[in-house]
């Protein structure tokens, strides 16, 4: 948005309020096209909202206006204390969200109690939970917001790269996009500007394939699990107590396998030592060699170099690559995954279809007794201000409906049966 596009917005955006008689903050929301012959960018209205967006850190970035406290001095009745004039851009910002969902879902929404908060991101951060909150799906899933100013676009991205979206941790059992973020600043058309409306739906299998975290990394994360379980076997024999470590999933875990998830999928991985800082990961039965020193550790032929911390109350791990576009990811513990079977309810050879979240159900869509085909619509549930698809995962004859039109359900419970 150049000085020229930015003058005719700002003039469609004033005559529109004055026309309607608007007085107070407001955005007014535009699409702009490419350029035409005449190289001039067209626009199109798109909506009005009579408040600040969630993307008004951006603007207060790159004017150093605080719009929250203009806001509430125009509700007060006083007049504003600067004209358009005054208002002077500086540098580039752009705001990343890092929202409760599953990118490797379909985007599905993530509940549940926030443990401890970790990480911060400078120059700015909006965090909108802390310790003990809880994310709920009756509402929008944005957790946190990043909002990063620099000289122009690639600043803002470098600061990216040397910080890692994915290094902001939640200490809790949910999926964010943050990775996901940080494969999209990293891409070469989002570096330039280049990404339009509809270019996350082209490009998203390939972003969330540069985004999911090496075999390595799930190694690494093992190899740590177990030297604090070692230390702190030595700290029982010592001392006769036992330390938090002790109380966390990760000593549950079955030997000699842990279950470690990153948010896309679950690897198991088993570590043997063969000295005190050496020995081999085996992740999904792929043989790693590695060496330990401190929190690095360094896995694979060629090695990678992995910094592990965690949080031990939950068993949650923050894992990162040291290096310029290295990875950042957040693991956990889980418990070893079921074997593969079809979800049977108490009447013999029926399907379970379940609430694959907290939510509301909107509609249902059959009827008992409807037959009914693999992928067929059988109920609308809302949450987190969107509304999911229930469809049959297999083929037959709707034998009970368990829900109704605005019942609230829990994640996991009966909705329907087919037989």
């Amino acid at each position: 948005v150049d000085d020229e596009l930015r003058g005719r917005l700002t003039t469609a955006a004033l005559t529109l309020a004055r026309s309607a008689g608007y007085v107070n903050a407001g955005t007014v929301e535009f699409l702009v096209g490419p350029p035409g012959s005449e190289g001039r960018r067209p626009f199109y209205f798109l909506e009005v909202n009579p408040r600040l967006q969630v993307e008004h850190p951006v603007t207060e970035m790159v004017t150093g206006l605080d719009l929250v406290e203009l806001q509430l001095r125009v509700a007060a009745g006083e007049p504003l204390p600067l004209t358009q004039e005054h208002v002077v851009f500086t540098g580039h910002a752009i705001e990343f969200r890092i929202n409760a969902e599953d990118p490797w879902d379909n985007f599905k929404p993530s509940v549940g109690r926030v443990g401890a908060v970790s990480g911060t991101i400078e120059p700015r951060m909006d965090a909108g939970f802390d310790e003990g909150d809880t994310v709920a799906s009756q509402y929008d899933s944005l957790l946190a917001k990043v909002v990063l100013h620099g000289a122009d676009r690639e600043a803002v991205l470098r600061g990216i790269e040397e910080d890692g979206i994915a290094t902001f941790t939640l200490e809790w059992p949910a999926r964010t996009n943050a990775s996901l973020l940080d494969a999209i600043a990293g891409d070469g058309d989002f570096r330039s500007g280049a990404a339009t409306i509809d270019w996350l739906e082209g490009r998203l299998a390939r972003l969330l394939e540069r985004s999911a975290l090496p075999a390595s990394a799930f190694g690494a994360v093992a190899v740590r699990a177990r030297r604090e379980r070692s230390q702190t076997d030595q700290n029982v024999r010592m001392y006769g107590r036992l330390s938090p470590f002790d109380q966390s999933p990760w000593i549950g875990a079955a030997e000699p396998f842990l279950f470690l998830d990153d948010g896309r999928r679950t690897a198991a991985v088993s570590v043997t030592f063969s000295g005190p800082t050496s020995g081999t990961a085996t992740v999904d039965d792929v043989a790693l060699p590695f060496t330990v020193s401190g929190t690095l550790v360094r896995v694979g032929e060629p090695p990678r170099t992995w910094d592990v911390h965690w949080f031990f109350a939950s068993s949650v791990a923050s894992v990162a690559e040291p290096t310029e576009r290295g990875f950042a990811a957040q693991v956990r513990s889980v418990p070893p995954p079921p074997l593969p079977r079809r979800a049977q309810t108490a009447s013999a050879g029926a399907t379970a279809i379940t609430a694959p979240l907290p939510g509301t159900i909107v509609d249902i869509r059959v009827s008992e007794g409807d037959v009914v085909e693999v992928g067929q619509l059988l109920a609308l549930l809302e949450a987190m201000k969107m509304e999911h698809r229930i469809t049959a995962t297999s083929a037959g004859t709707v034998k009970r409906i368990a829900v109704k039109a605005r019942d609230t359900v829990r994640d996991g419970d009966l909705l329907i049966e087919i037989g």
